[in-house]
């Protein structure tokens, strides 16, 4: 993982962090755990790589409408995968 370095105590042990902001971890955990179980969400299941997809096709249609950095963007849809699809694809939106 790329980005500044730093050291954090976790459970009384000091550990060596990387700081990344919220686009570039999620980014990350995708290029670690591609095909890991992300959401579960009744009978729908997405691995980091489908919910990645997802939110990037997602996060391109908000760009196309409008939304970028300082931009609000509503999320009106019920509890379900969607829901989680669009919080990357709303971070990926904004800058970097």
């Amino acid at each position: 993982m790329n980005g500044p370095n730093g050291q954090a105590q976790w459970q009384g042990q000091e550990r060596s962090i990387t700081a990344l902001k919220l686009p570039e971890f999620f980014e990350a955990q995708v290029r670690l755990t591609p095909d890991v179980p992300a959401v579960s969400f009744r009978d729908t299941h997405l691995t980091y790589r489908e919910l990645n997809e997802r939110a990037n096709r997602l996060a391109r249609l908000l760009v196309a409408h409008g939304a970028g950095s300082e931009t609000y963007v509503a999320v009106a849809v019920p509890r379900s995968e969607q829901l989680v699809e669009a919080w990357p694809a709303d971070i990926c939106t904004g800058p970097r």
